[in-house]
């Protein structure tokens, strides 16, 4: 939920978010702010890997054109998000 809806980490942390996860799942153990951080970190370096190997076969490839974007912004709240997108144009398209 947190990667997924990209919502603030603490959100797991809130007396609010804890009654919804017991009424859905009593038996579930509760787990520490710092267990939630670390299986965070675990999704966060897969997926980077992922991306990393994905990335370096489009610029193995010449006839791909990978176009990155990258967007910033501050919320309401004063969170900071980064947003990067990569286009890949492959060789033969036509303008």
């Amino acid at each position: 939920m947190i990667i997924e809806d990209l919502r603030p980490t603490d959100i797991a942390t809130g007396r609010s978010f804890w009654a919804v996860r017991d009424f859905l799942h009593p038996c579930y153990p509760r787990t520490s702010f710092g267990s939630t951080m670390s299986h965070i970190r675990l999704k966060y370096v897969r997926q980077r890997k992922i991306l990393q190997s994905e990335l370096q076969a489009i610029m193995k490839n010449s006839q791909t054109l990978p176009c990155l974007t990258a967007d910033t912004w501050i919320s309401n709240q004063n969170e900071s998000f980064l947003a990067v997108t990569c286009h890949v144009l492959k060789g033969g398209m036509s303008e």
